[in-house]
């Protein structure tokens, strides 16, 4: 992701074996946490 590499919340949620809910409640604490606006701030 960091590196412009784009995967689906599913994909992502598969590979970690977590529902895609997990996905998205794990990136807006992250977000939130690291106070970002997004991770796209890294690019």
């Amino acid at each position: 992701i960091l590196l412009d590499e784009r995967r689906t919340q599913r994909e992502i949620a598969e590979v970690a074996r977590v529902t895609e809910v997990t996905v998205r409640n794990r990136y807006k604490e992250i977000v939130r946490v690291l106070q970002i606006d997004s991770l796209n701030s890294f690019g």
